[in-house]
């Protein structure tokens, strides 16, 4: 079997040069360039001649290079004002009426766009990064990992929830989608909950601690200043006394975030009625409240549930119940991990310079 030997585009050009203009014989060229003589030939006969570009095969092309440019800039611009901008109202802002939004849909993912579902997290000043910076490298020299599993007694939160009375069908529903590329996921989201509109909604006020899952669920009719300043003279004194009792601590610690119901007079007075402290966070920072990946498991458990069970069919009283036993149920080890990933967070953010990190 012939040897196989890649020889450069440099020394074809070489030999075909010495060949052409001093013609030397092939023995003299092949010494030259350090190939074979029947190289040197078959390199000779074949010559550097170009072939000609192949034709392109197809239809021609729909759109020119300046219409292709003229959507991304047109896109660029409305993506800006409405996040959940769709193809369709671009392609009739540019008249290009002729042109299937699949077509379109190429040019974006050409450019590195893709169709994909929005995060929910809003969007960050500098201000707010400053914040988080400082928030982050005040924690970390102040606290251990263990603070925030064995000090914070309880991490508390409200949630809603929507009810749909065939939840089989609402899980089956595509989810909303916006265009961003794949840096901007924790910047570009859509804003609002999508979820709200079209059924009764369910506020519930939820805490989780450590080594004990979730320990408080209470529903909420309305959540005001006056409901939740009551809430913190009973129920959540009772649950911040039971922790402290079962760990031995004295201080009834406990995280929320800086909702104005609550953080109001009412219940800034309350608090200091039950004598109990609240470890603030960073406005805009939910990656800091492992309550809200609870929150999100819960969803998602309830949303398979529906698939699981084929729940076709339930009424407000019916899910209510099924969102209680979920969170009351739910892991606590899953729970434990999502709280000790505390001092992990506030290490990503100071690496990240304040941004959005990836929990």
């Amino acid at each position: 079997m012939a040897r196989q030997v890649n020889i450069s585009e440099k020394k074809k050009v070489y030999a075909n040069f010495l060949r052409e203009q001093f013609n030397w014989p092939f023995r003299k060229i092949a010494i030259r360039c350090n190939i074979s003589k029947s190289s040197v030939e078959r390199i000779c006969k074949q010559g550097m001649k170009c072939k000609p570009p192949k034709k392109r095969s197809g239809r021609p092309p729909v759109l020119s290079a300046r219409d292709k440019g003229r959507f991304l800039r047109k896109f660029k611009s409305m993506r800006e004002q409405n996040p959940n901008i769709n193809v369709g109202l671009v392609a009739m802002e540019c008249e290009l009426h002729q042109v299937s939004t699949r077509t379109l849909s190429r040019i974006l993912n050409k450019s590195g766009f893709k169709y994909v579902r929005p995060r929910r997290k809003g969007i960050l000043t500098a201000r707010d990064k400053k914040k988080r910076v400082a928030y982050a490298a005040k924690a970390l020299k102040n606290t251990t990992p263990k603070f925030w599993t064995d000090n914070v007694l309880l991490y508390l939160d409200a949630v809603s929830f929507v009810h749909k009375r065939n939840p089989y069908q609402d899980a089956l529903a595509p989810a909303a989608r916006v265009w961003r590329t794949r840096g901007e996921g924790l910047e570009l989201t859509a804003k609002g909950n999508k979820d709200l509109p079209g059924g009764n909604i369910c506020h519930f006020v939820v805490g989780i601690s450590f080594g004990a899952g979730a320990v408080l669920v209470e529903e909420c009719t309305k959540m005001n200043g006056q409901y939740f300043s009551e809430f913190i003279e009973t129920t959540l004194h009772r649950a911040l006394i039971n922790r402290a009792a079962e760990t031995g601590k004295e201080k009834l610690l406990f995280l929320q975030d800086n909702d104005p119901t609550q953080n109001s007079a009412k219940a800034t007075e309350s608090l200091k009625a039950i004598g109990a402290e609240v470890v603030k966070i960073p406005p805009r920072s939910p990656d800091l409240n492992p309550i809200e990946n609870f929150f999100h498991n819960v969803k998602r458990k309830l949303r398979q549930d529906a698939l699981d069970k084929k729940i076709v069919f339930e009424d407000l009283g019916a899910f209510k119940r099924r969102i209680i036993e979920t969170i009351s149920t739910y892991d606590k080890n899953i729970i434990d991990r999502t709280i000790s990933s505390m001092h992990k967070r506030l290490i990503q953010i100071t690496k990240n310079h304040g941004c959005r990190t990836k929990y």
